[in-house]
């Protein structure tokens, strides 16, 4: 991931922020502008190509007709209807995202907002941030997974960063993205004290990742009790549980939970 600057938080000051970028990102959602959301996906209709055209135009290379991420005009004009009580009812995730940041050579845990949408495919702020062909990979690797097994739908990203990051690329959010597309689809909700992080294949199967100490890193900064990781990736740190998940069914397991705090009775089969 590369920035334009140096983002961090205190140690003494993280928790409060942590907890006010939640209640932020929750009176958004609840509040977000028909209109603003319509002239984002309306920029899709004039590139007249998939969200992946948009997004790579502006770094010099278009990407055109990929196949369950291209959407018709029928569909942009459905999205620019919802409201904000529609967006509520859909429900938004608030996926946590390991990365690296390249300026200051450390990992940081960000987030990434998905709602569900009634349309089809996959929409993306494109205002702020150039997306590189490996994250939008792991955007399509996971919503294909959770569609391959009857969770076709459309989603709205949108990635929560500091400001000076101007690219987001990479493939190892394609995991804890799959996990906030899961809990969107089911009565499950995103375990609050795992992160994850790691490369999908198109079986399901977690690949490795790159510069995973930092990530882990990260996440002990930011209070995880556990962090899935890829097969032979697992790290010991006394302060965090690296746990290694060979696929995103055991994933949903370990990083989602049901509405009293048990185990996801996921139905399912994802990955297997």
């Amino acid at each position: 991931m590369q920035t334009g600057g140096r983002y961090e938080v205190s140690g003494q000051d993280r928790a409060a922020s942590q907890n006010a970028f939640v209640a932020r990102r929750e009176s958004s959602v609840a509040n977000v502008d028909r209109n603003r959301l319509g002239y984002l996906l309306a920029l899709l209709v004039v590139a007249n190509a998939s969200w992946t055209a948009a997004v790579d135009h502006r770094v010099g290379s278009v990407e055109r007709d990929v196949e369950g991420v291209a959407t018709d005009v029928r569909d942009l004009r459905e999205v620019s209807s919802v409201t904000a009580s529609t967006r509520a009812l859909n429900r938004t995730a608030i996926v946590p995202l390991l990365a690296y940041d390249t300026e200051s050579a450390a990992g940081r845990l960000v987030h990434i907002s998905v709602t569900r949408v009634p349309a089809s495919g996959i929409h993306v702020d494109v205002t702020e941030l150039d997306y590189g062909r490996g994250f939008q990979r792991s955007l399509r690797s996971a919503r294909g997974l959770v569609a391959g097994d009857g969770g076709a739908g459309g989603y709205y990203v949108e990635p929560i960063v500091p400001d000076a990051w101007q690219y987001l690329s990479g493939e190892s959010g394609g995991l804890p993205v799959a996990l906030g597309f899961v809990a969107l689809r089911t009565e499950c909700r995103l375990n609050g004290s795992v992160a994850a992080t790691g490369r999908l294949d198109e079986d399901g199967s977690i690949e490795r990742v790159r510069r995973l100490g930092a990530k882990v890193d990260a996440a002990v900064t930011t209070g995880r009790a556990t962090l899935l990781v890829p097969p032979g990736q697992r790290r010991t740190r006394g302060e965090i549980e690296t746990v290694p998940v060979a696929n995103l069914s055991a994933a949903v397991e370990h990083g989602l939970v049901d509405p009293s705090g048990g185990p996801c009775d996921r139905t399912l089969p994802l990955g297997d």
